[in-house]
């Protein structure tokens, strides 16, 4: 006789909180190990009904950290299509005449938030469509509230305002460095965090690749740098065009309030950096006047799980400052440990959970503390920053083995991938030097 086909079941719902790199990573890992149903809820819109001005965000770079976390060739060569890959760090002088100063070189891949995470949105899609792994549902526009853990349920906000209740198995805070899940757990004395504002607001900048009257070129590739006291501009090579970054200034302070037009915009990037102000087209003078002010926040919580349920990674359990560029990659690197860990262990949750807590948490607090005190603040400091970088591509390398201390960025853009607690261990003396420069 036949033998009737069954088909197994998804043993777990694991809901996902946020749709950002790390929690749609986790979804395409899970859903390839056949025994899950997942479910993601995401506040903001689908990236895919996005035009592409609206799709632009802020430039990551992609580190190996995060590559190996991603681990994929599919999605690693769809990154490659839409991102560029560093050719160098430029620190521009505010003048016309002078040149910039090529001060590293870096084997990361420049690209846009919005763009890593549609990519990775498009292959747990088709891998879905394709039949493949376990059940999945994505939720845009669906915005979680509150959580029982008794229970072992959420209750939100969908689409047109309809509210929604769900139960769970497991939960996953990827919901950033807001979190909602985090906040309601600390409210309900299951987690403590602490949680702070960093001195630096900014606002997203784009500039051309070519300048206005056609004549100078910005280099491609790279990562182009400006600073004139306490306003610094990142923008990054991350299409064939066009530039992405940040204009950073002090928290509290917003210089571009008392402007009135794009042409008194243009005048005030000009009087500061007039070598940048070439590559600014007038949309973009306008658009940055338009653009609200973003703060950076950072997290630091006591642990990365709750009871058996809940698992916090990425900026939802510990945010760092951009300076070293750490956030998503970390993120990404959460993802690769945890599912790494539920591969040995059959998917064993119950004791996945509080082993990545104790194998994560101090390296959690290690990035903090290296995103937070890696660049120096005095000019002295940023004197020796730049000339130790410079006498390390001069220099044999023997002779920097063995001679000159590592800076904290010496250490992350490495292979093989050094833990944030290795790294913070070896660069040490400086992180104390900028501490005790800040009167810390």
């Amino acid at each position: 006789h036949k033998r009737n086909q069954q088909t197994r079941e998804p043993k777990m719902k694991v809901v996902i909180c946020g749709a950002g790199p790390a929690g749609l990573l986790l979804a395409n890992k899970l859903i390839e190990r056949s025994n899950y149903h997942v479910v993601v809820y995401e506040k903001y819109a689908d990236p895919e009904t996005l035009n592409q001005d609206d799709r632009r965000t802020f430039p990551i770079a992609l580190q190996p950290r995060g590559m190996e976390s991603i681990d994929n060739q599919d999605i690693m060569s769809a990154l490659e299509k839409r991102g560029q890959w560093t050719t160098g760090i430029y620190i521009h002088p505010a003048q016309l005449e002078k040149k910039a100063r090529v001060i590293n070189k870096s084997g990361s891949l420049s690209i846009d938030r919005n763009d890593l995470t549609h990519v990775i949105l498009q292959h747990l899609r088709q891998k879905t469509i394709a039949g493949k792994g376990s059940k999945l549902e994505i939720h845009f526009n669906s915005r979680i509230e509150d959580i029982d853990l008794d229970k072992k349920l959420i209750t939100g906000t969908g689409i047109n305002g309809n509210a929604f209740t769900t139960g769970f198995d497991k939960i996953v805070a990827a919901d950033g460095a807001n979190s909602l899940i985090r906040k309601r757990l600390a409210e309900q004395g299951e987690i403590s965090f602490e949680q702070e504002r960093t001195t630096d607001s900014y606002k997203s900048f784009y500039i051309n690749l070519q300048s206005n009257d056609g004549i100078s070129t910005l280099e491609e590739g790279g990562v182009h740098t400006w600073t004139r006291e306490k306003i610094r501009i990142i923008s990054v090579h991350v299409s064939n065009d066009f530039c992405s970054g940040v204009y950073i200034f002090p928290t509290g302070t917003n210089p571009f309030e008392d402007l009135k037009d794009e042409k008194e915009v243009q005048a005030y990037i000009h009087s500061l950096f007039p070598s940048l102000a070439q590559y600014v087209p007038d949309t973009e003078a306008l658009k940055l006047l338009e653009r609200p002010v973003a703060s950076q926040w950072t997290v630091q919580a006591d642990r990365l799980h709750v009871r058996d349920c809940v698992l916090l990674m990425g900026d939802a359990a510990h945010a760092v400052s951009a300076s070293l560029g750490q956030g998503c990659n970390s993120a990404l690197e959460d993802v690769r440990i945890f599912t790494s860990m539920l591969a040995k262990l059959d998917d064993d949750w119950d004791t996945a959970l509080p082993e990545f807590t104790k194998d994560r948490l101090p390296d959690a607090h290690a990035v903090k503390i290296l995103s937070d005190y890696a660049m120096p603040r005095t000019p002295l400091m940023r004197f020796e920053w730049i000339t130790r970088i410079i006498l390390r591509k001069i220099l044999p390398s023997f002779f920097v083995r063995w001679f000159m201390r590592p800076l904290p960025m010496d250490l992350l853009n490495v292979k093989p991938v050094l833990k944030y607690q290795e790294a913070l261990r070896q660069s040490n003396w400086w992180v104390q030097r900028v501490k005790k420069s800040m009167g810390k």
